[in-house]
Order: C-alpha cells, then sequence, then structure tokens
C-alpha cells in the first residue's frame, strides 16, 4: 500500500467520523427541542390546570384549605406586581412597552407658594488639623473602614480600586 493510499484512507476516516459527529449533534439538537417543546406544553397544561382550579375554587364548587392559602399567595404575588409595574412606569418616566397599559397622568400639583429666601448662613471656622495617625503596628489588622475619596462608597481592605465608581484608592 503506498503513502498516498494510505493517506487517503486515513482522511476519509476522519471525514466519516466527522459526518457521524455531526449528524449525533443533531440528533441530539432535535431532542432537546422536542424535550423543550413538551414541557413547554406541560407549563401551558400545568397553568391551564390552575387557572380552572381558581375558577372552580373561587366558585365554591371545590372546597380546600390549601388551595385557599394557594390561592391567598397567588392574590398577593398579582398585587405586587401590579404595584412593581407601575413603580416601573412611573421609573421609566412614561416610557410604556406594548405589554403594559398606559398609565393615566397624574393631576397637575396646585402651584406652590413663593419660598421667601433664606437668611444668610453663618460663617463656619476652619476645622483644627487632622492629628496625624500612627502606623499601625506590622501583623496587626487594620479595622479601620475605608472610604472611596470619589463617591464615599466602603472599601474592602485592600481594594486598589473602588468596586462602586471604579476610582483608584490610596494606600
Amino acid at each position: 500500500m503506498s503513502i498516498f493510499d494510505e493517506l487517503s484512507r486515513k482522511v476519509n476516516d476522519g471525514i466519516r467520523r466527522v459526518q457521524d459527529e455531526a449528524e449525533r449533534m443533531q440528533r441530539l439538537n432535535a431532542m432537546q427541542r422536542d424535550l423543550g417543546d413538551m414541557r413547554r406544553q406541560l407549563d401551558g397544561k400545568r397553568i391551564e390546570f390552575g387557572d380552572r382550579a381558581i375558577e372552580l375554587f373561587r366558585a365554591g364548587r371545590i372546597q380546600s384549605p390549601t388551595l385557599a392559602e394557594i390561592l391567598r399567595t397567588v392574590d398577593a404575588l398579582q398585587a405586587a406586581i401590579t404595584l412593581k409595574e407601575e413603580e416601573l412606569r412611573t421609573a421609566q418616566g412614561g416610557v410604556v412597552s406594548a405589554s403594559m397599559p398606559p398609565v393615566p397622568p397624574a393631576p397637575p400639583a396646585p402651584p406652590a407658594a413663593p419660598v421667601p429666601p433664606a437668611p444668610p448662613a453663618a460663617p463656619v471656622p476652619p476645622a483644627p488639623p487632622a492629628a496625624p495617625v500612627p502606623p499601625a503596628a506590622p501583623g496587626a489588622p487594620d479595622s479601620a473602614p475605608r472610604y472611596c475619596a470619589r463617591c464615599g462608597a466602603t472599601l474592602g481592605r485592600v481594594s486598589r480600586f473602588c468596586p462602586t465608581c471604579g476610582a483608584p484608592t490610596t494606600a
């Protein structure tokens, strides 16, 4: 057998392995897609079942303390969702997505009374110079909290940059 025949055989074997692996991946992807579809169908039927159970419970055709507790929780969650959606719409400044109904505008506020000018502020005396802080003993833990000079966030003991604003910290 010549070297070219051997090389051709190895290349063909490699091509077959790649084709087999590609077919295997296609089968796995199809199985995962089918499984996902079945899970979505199951979730839809569970929701349908739950909605029907709620209807029957509210109509008095089902009596169950467990269902009553679940329904109270569902109602509380629905109320919390409604409040959070209203908060979101307010925070968005009137930007409304297609899934949320528009919020009616708030009534105009009454005109505010004029505010009298503030009296002049008393001058604040300069603070006395701070006493120098002695260096910590070698190996002693540094228990004093550190704060970012730019934004005031609390820094970790060994932070080189502020986790909030990214400013470099001082040693």
